[in-house]
């Protein structure tokens, strides 16, 4: 999550099209929690599992998601133009 904070300008500003993390045993280490990141990129984030056959959106939060085997995770910008717009013209 401190690599978030660094990153929390460009988040706000939407100039990050996609996001994909890992997620597992270190992060019992570090106590973050999938629901940390889904409430950070929820609102403006569509939200994946990865899967060896494709991605499994993801709606609702739910203490499931909060499994610590390694899962590999990817959050799509909701509006991916928006994303792109700002990212060209530097804002």
């Amino acid at each position: 999550m401190e690599r978030f904070a660094g990153g929390q300008k460009l988040l706000g500003k939407g100039c990050i099209g996609a996001i994909q993390i890992e997620f597992g045993g270190c992060n019992i280490d570090s106590r973050t929690y999938f629901r940390d990141f889904w409430n950070l990129l929820h609102e403006d984030y569509s939200a994946y599992r990865i899967l060896k056959d494709g991605l499994w959106e993801i709606t609702n939060y739910t203490e499931r998601l909060e499994c610590f085997c390694n899962t590999n995770y990817f959050f799509a910008h909701k509006n991916p133009e928006q994303a792109q717009d700002r990212k060209k013209n530097g804002r």
